[in-house]
Order: C-alpha cells, then structure tokens, then sequence
C-alpha cells in the first residue's frame, strides 16, 4: 500500500534537478558517471535506479524513495555523502539493493524482502534491514546508532550478520 501511494503522490520529477535521465514511462531513474541530481524534500517512486553520479540531499529536506525494483550503485557513485543517513530512505521490494566498487552511500535501507549486496570496497553508512545480505570484496558498513528510533518505534534484533 504504501509503494501504491509514493507511485500515486510521487514528487518525480518536479523533486529532481540537476543532470540525471528519467524515463516517466518506466519511472526509473539513471545517473551517469560524473553527473549530479539534487533531490528536494519528499516521497519518490522510482521502478529502478542506476547510479554511477552524484545524489544530494537539498539542505534541510528529508527524501524518502519507494521502489519496487532493483537499485544499484556503482564504483563511482556518492549518494548523501554530505548529509545524515536519516535523510535519503529507501523502501524496496525489488529483488536486489546493489552497492559495487568504491560507490558510497550513507541511507537508511528498509528491504525486508530484496537480496542487500555490498561488493568490491564500497561503503555504506546508515541502517538497513533485508532478506540477505552478502558482502564481497572489502566493503565497510559502518552503523549510525542515532537511527535506533527513527520513526518513533524501537528495532528488536533478532539476527545478526556480521560484515
């Protein structure tokens, strides 16, 4: 229901600026190497994403992006790498949520059903929670303790991979 709703109220791409292509059809959004997209504050829907820029967060906005496909990041990818994990969240149900080579990311990741990878020395600050989670090639995850009560609830672990 609530991937229904962010494809219904989604701010793409009146939200987006900056050089990135988004094909309204499919709904899916790519960056090229290079390249940079500024996100303004509110709730995306995007059926996939390829990144190989540059996302920033506008100063002071919180961006939440819904999707139910796959999201990948690539070597030259810097997604938030100014700005706090909490404000760019992702939402999936696509089968995988990628993050290749030396791609950085800093996000809170909510998969509970999709495949998290993290290859070849890339970096992920923030939080996630998915189905698996495989980790190849010297990535770091590094945990942001003040997401423990994002969205006023308390997390529970009831497993733990360790990285």
């Amino acid at each position: 229901a609530e991937i229904a709703a962010a494809k219904a109220a989604s701010a793409a791409p009146g939200g987006l600026a900056g050089t990135y292509t988004y094909n309204a059809g499919a709904r899916s959004l790519s960056i090229k190497p290079g390249k940079t997209l500024t996100m303004s504050d509110g709730t995306y829907y995007f059926s996939t994403m390829d990144v190989k820029g540059t996302i920033a967060v506008a100063p002071g906005a919180t961006v939440k992006i819904y999707m139910d496909g796959d999201f990948q990041a690539n070597s030259t990818a810097k997604i938030n790498t100014t700005g706090k994990p909490a404000q760019m969240q992702f939402y999936c149900r696509g089968a995988k949520f990628t993050v290749n080579g030396a791609a950085e990311i800093r996000s809170v990741v909510y998969a509970p059903e999709s495949q998290m990878e993290l290859n070849g020395g890339g970096s992920f600050y923030g939080a996630f929670i998915a189905s698996d989670i495989q980790e190849n090639g010297g990535s770091q995850f590094h945990y942001d303790r003040s997401l423990r009560n994002l969205g006023g609830g308390t997390l529970t672990r009831v497993a733990l991979k360790e990285l």
